[in-house]
């Protein structure tokens, strides 16, 4: 996962509500390639969200929204569309 030394938690449960920080390609702790395709990167994203949802006690059924930054939406946004979508 992230490094333990940045300074804000990964998930925050206030209640029944978790939020989550943001999750970036890298969260896992590998390095983005060059070659790794958006759909790839949102896998990586979608697992970190995963287990970080598992660990505070829910899965994605539950998730209420989603903020999803893309480098190019005209180029990205089908192939992300897609992986979100498996």
């Amino acid at each position: 996962g992230v490094s333990a030394k940045l300074p804000f938690a990964h998930a925050v449960v206030a209640g029944d509500v978790v939020y989550l920080s943001g999750v970036t390609a890298q969260a896992d702790g590998d390095p983005i390639r060059e070659s790794d395709s958006v759909e790839q990167q949102t896998r990586r994203v979608l697992r970190v969200i995963d287990e970080r949802l598992s660990r505070a006690g829910t899965d994605n059924s539950r998730v209420v929204q989603a903020q999803v930054w893309l480098k190019d939406i005209g180029r990205d946004f089908a192939g992300m569309n897609a992986a979100w979508n498996e």
